[in-house]
């Protein structure tokens, strides 16, 4: 059988469904990811090399991560990032304790 994990970005696999889709590729299925965005809109590493683009690292991140987890198919639908609209108001205070 065939498993589709879908990700609005790329890189959402690896703090999201990595163990998933290692998992199902350990059981024999034939696992796809397909990233919405092309992560343009991501933070630029410190060590781009010249003519690199954050979209083509990005690119270069996800097939490793897919070789790896023995992903059978990486497919991109393209569509520009937007970003992390927000991320500035969000706050993260003391810990809190449990009851």
């Amino acid at each position: 059988s065939t498993i589709l994990f879908f990700h609005a970005h790329p890189d959402d696999e690896a703090s999201q469904t990595s163990g998933a889709m290692a998992r199902a590729v350990s059981e024999g299925h034939r696992v796809v990811v397909v990233y919405a965005t092309n992560g343009d809109h991501g933070d630029a590493p410190d060590d781009l090399a010249p003519g690199e683009s954050v979209v083509d690292r990005r690119r270069t991140e996800a097939a490793g991560s897919a070789q790896v987890l023995g992903t059978a198919r990486v497919a991109w639908l393209d569509y520009a990032d937007s970003g992390m609209t927000g991320l500035s108001l969000i706050h993260i205070s003391e810990p809190t304790r449990p009851y």
